[in-house]
């Protein structure tokens, strides 16, 4: 079925849909509702505010790495991903730091401490641009533009 909002949805995933048991039915058993039930609840995320206000590309997971974040000036910062997505990263830094938006970085990311013997340890290096910084919290949105080898 296409246009499944409901399916990418961070708020649903978060509890914080206004809409909970109608999408954890179409979520869980769309099998056994009928399709005019589906098309309600399709409507109901198309034209709910928060969905259209969540503009994300690709879905994000919750999944804490530390990272070492390179400044062309070659300054390095410290600090810990809050989430990532095949697309870029929401990293809170350990300290406060003068960045710009736009500005071009290179992110060292390193595995996490319960990596499993089955799942590759080595760092992971890819060139990124800031998109967002929120000083308040210390944290920033990273666009990953490509994997460096």
């Amino acid at each position: 079925m296409k246009d499944n909002y409901w399916e990418n949805c961070s708020y649903f995933e978060d509890g914080q849909c206004p809409q909970p048991d109608a999408i954890a039915r179409a979520y869980l058993i769309p099998q056994l509702l009928d399709p005019s039930e589906i098309g309600v609840i399709n409507k109901l995320c198309r034209t709910c505010g928060k969905y259209l206000n969540e503009k994300r590309k690709h879905p994000r997971i919750k999944r804490s790495y530390r990272i070492i974040l390179q400044r062309s000036n070659g300054n390095t910062i410290e600090g810990e991903i809050v989430n990532i997505s095949e697309g870029g990263a929401l990293i809170k830094l350990q300290n406060r730091a003068d960045l710009d938006k736009n500005e071009e970085v290179i992110l060292e990311i390193y595995p996490s401490q319960g990596a499993s013997e089955t799942v590759s340890t080595s760092t992971i290096m890819v060139t990124g641009m800031i998109e967002r910084i929120e000083d308040e919290k210390h944290q920033i949105a990273v666009t990953f533009i490509k994997e460096i080898d």
